[in-house]
């Protein structure tokens, strides 16, 4: 049941963003002459043309986003699916750097000490199995209301920068549709907008990856105390 809600995050945020993108483009990448305001069934003609076109293109970056695996989302955020979220997580905690205003440092990493000395133990494998890890603390809280919510907001990070960069690489290529014209101004917009998108991807995926210790940690001191 918690999967199946899960898969709602993106129900609206993501249609929404498309449309935006797609008003952005109507309103600085197309071009209706005045001639079509003359001659009303012109008009009528390219405004249906235009509409369907717009149709076009959010259907299909609604089939590549849907159609796109898990897998390939990541190394396009990502990189590489070794830099996911949930394989750095623990070595985060164990960086001299790591803090967290909600718990102390020392008792999490004693907390967690008895993991880390089998992660370390792994060696070049530490990554892969380290995820599972981290994945199998995920499950024991992923009822949790902030890991849902951090979880939903890492996912939707995740597939915005996916669809920016459709955009940033399919932009040029829509003028091939009637009345869309190719401007570099927005085509540097669609790729600050990647960008900023990419940042928040990993900046999500960072807090929701280091919610998941510390909500098993204080779930681990309530059944010390029970």
């Amino acid at each position: 049941n918690e999967m199946n809600n899960l898969k709602n995050y993106k129900n609206k945020e993501l249609q929404y963003f498309i449309y935006t993108n797609l008003l952005i483009i109507t309103l600085f990448s197309t071009k209706i002459s005045h001639k079509f305001f003359i001659n009303n069934y012109d008009f009528i003609l390219s405004l249906f043309t235009f509409l369907a076109n717009m149709g076009i293109v959010y259907t299909y970056s609604n089939i590549l986003d849907s159609i796109l695996p898990t897998n390939i989302k990541n190394i396009l955020v990502f990189g590489k699916t070794t830099k996911i979220p949930g394989n750095k997580a623990i070595t985060k905690v164990f960086n001299k750097n790591y803090s967290d205003p909600r718990v102390s440092t020392t008792k999490l990493r004693d907390f967690y000490q008895d993991t880390w000395n089998e992660i370390v133990q792994k060696k070049h494998h530490n990554e892969l199995y380290q995820n599972k890890k981290w994945y199998n603390l995920y499950i024991s809280v992923r009822n949790e209301s902030i890991i849902f919510f951090s979880n939903s907001n890492y996912l939707l990070a995740r597939d915005i920068s996916v669809l920016s960069i459709l955009f940033v690489i399919f932009y040029p290529f829509m003028q091939i549709f009637p009345y869309i014209y190719y401007t570099y101004i927005l085509h540097i917009y669609f790729v600050f907008f990647w960008i900023l998108t990419i940042f928040a991807a990993h900046e999500t995926g960072k807090k929701f990856a280091n919610n998941v210790l510390i909500e098993n940690y204080y779930k681990g001191r309530r059944n010390e105390h029970s």
